[in-house]
């Protein structure tokens, strides 16, 4: 079973077999899966474009501009905000989607090793909400207006 590319609390500064080539290739086999799967999941629910438009649905909270935040925007602030507190954009394989935001930590952090360049130029999180915005889902979900905006954001998180 291959091990996660992220060095546990417990585990040696020894990163060779986390590095291994085959680990990686195992790990990325892994997420791809989950991709499919979670796409599968979503495309369950109708596309509810008041999910994605600001005002659509009244949320209370607002960017730094005063644009209040849409509904998806505002569930995946609010849940940066929790895995934030336990370190989660701690890892160096994970980014928030809102990095400007994260809360202080309730845990103490843990040291990773540098074992990748940084990649300042790309951010990944930006690329991933344009896909799973509206524009991508004809042909995936029925395009209903359904009031399971909550729920069907929900798997998109």
């Amino acid at each position: 079973m291959p091990r996660s590319l992220t060095p546990s609390v417990s585990s040696s500064a020894d990163l060779s077999s986390v590095l291994a080539l085959d680990n990686i290739r195992q790990t990325l086999i892994r997420q791809e899966d989950t991709i499919i799967f979670l796409l599968i999941e979503r495309a369950q629910f109708a596309l509810n474009a008041a999910v994605y438009k600001t005002d659509a649905v009244p949320v209370p909270d607002f960017d730094s501009a005063g644009r209040r935040y849409s509904l998806l925007e505002y569930l995946l602030r609010e849940t940066e905000q929790v895995h934030g507190r336990i370190r989660r954009y701690t890892s160096p394989d994970e980014q928030p989607f809102y990095p400007d935001r994260v809360p202080p930590l309730v845990l103490p952090p843990i040291e990773y090793a540098q074992v990748r360049a940084h990649a300042s130029h790309m951010y990944v999180p930006c690329l991933i909400i344009d896909f799973s915005g509206p524009a991508t889902k004809p042909c995936v979900i029925r395009l209903l207006d359904s009031e399971c905006k909550a729920h069907s954001n929900i798997c998109k998180i």
